[in-house]
């Protein structure tokens, strides 16, 4: 906020609380869509599974991710919680492999687009920052190709999981090869048939990169939520562009694994939405406050209902026994 304190806080004060409900509403909603998501998927296998139990399953994982280097402990919270609701291990393996890749698919198809139709606002402003989208956006790909080759070459899977188990052993965390290797062996092929179940099922494969479509856009135009709200004279001419700033910022965040990829990302919001108020015409002094907004709903506020609704479950089955 650097000299521009009382600005800041009176723009974020003059906002009516019922906008900041509509906030918290939204990201809420898009925590909520993650949850259905989930629930679709694991219903393949658990066909009585709950959109309530799907929801807290996807806001834990939020905050998880939210909290680990790289966010990566999403992955052990879902395993965690999956378990607790009744599903096996190998289960929760073809679960998250499925909802990750097909959020990584549909990631990379909605920046691409945005990247695309936003291309002239970019190109004008922000031409110095290809360099880094490419490689966020070669990432993205080459994740969902890696998560595709796992089920699509059995060798792929293989190896991986033999790598692991070798490093195990040798830096002693596994001490029964002998019974680590059948129980990979039978893992390997618990995986293989729950996979199976979800390349035989196109209509959940359509209706699951669908609603990440839906997810990921409201994801991105979250800034513009704000914008509309906080900056006088904001028109739906900032949307896309708004849009395409997120997306460029979230391939960026790839290559910085501090949690939540703090300090770059407000970073780069206000470089980036700074350029864009200039060339609409609007107060630069208003990217401060639509920060501060922002980043409190799309981050802390979902860490806090994350962990009140982690310690809550586990509080529950504690009790349960």
């Amino acid at each position: 906020m650097r000299g521009d304190f009382e600005e800041v806080i009176a723009a974020v004060l003059a906002v009516h609380p019922l906008w900041y409900l509509l906030f918290g509403s939204w990201v809420l909603l898009h925590q909520y869509l993650m949850g259905i998501i989930l629930t679709l998927i694991t219903r393949s296998i658990k066909p009585h599974y709950k959109f309530f139990d799907g929801f807290i399953n996807a806001i834990s994982t939020s905050f998880f991710n939210g909290v680990s280097p790289g966010a990566t402990g999403g992955q052990f919270s879902l395993l965690y919680i999956n378990t607790k609701q009744g599903i096996s291990a190998s289960e929760s393996s073809s679960i998250l492999w499925f909802d990750f890749m097909m959020y990584q698919g549909s990631l990379s198809i909605t920046v691409f687009l945005l990247l695309f139709f936003g291309r002239h606002y970019f190109w004008g402003h922000h031409a110095n920052l290809l360099p880094f989208i490419l490689a966020g956006f070669v990432v993205s790909v080459g994740i969902f190709l890696g998560l595709w080759a796992v089920v699509r070459f059995k060798w792929v899977y293989n190896l991986i999981s033999k790598i692991i188990l070798t490093v195990g052993v040798k830096i002693r965390l596994i001490k029964n090869p002998d019974k680590a290797i059948a129980n990979l062996d039978y893992q390997i092929c618990v995986f293989e048939k729950e996979t199976q179940k979800y390349k035989d099922s196109k209509k959940l494969g359509v209706g699951v990169f669908v609603l990440n479509i839906i997810r990921n856009l409201m994801h991105f135009s979250f800034p513009f939520v704000v914008i509309y709200v906080v900056v006088p004279k904001a028109t739906f001419a900032m949307l896309l562009p708004a849009m395409t700033l997120m997306a460029c910022i979230d391939l960026i965040d790839v290559f910085f694994v501090v949690p939540g990829a703090a300090g770059m990302t407000e970073y780069l919001f206000f470089i980036l939405y700074e350029g864009l108020f200039y060339s609409m015409g609007f107060n630069i002094g208003l990217v401060s406050s639509v920060l501060l907004i922002w980043r409190f709903f799309s981050y802390y506020f979902i860490m806090m209902v994350g962990a009140v609704t982690f310690a809550l479950f586990k509080a529950f089955h504690i009790r349960q026994g």
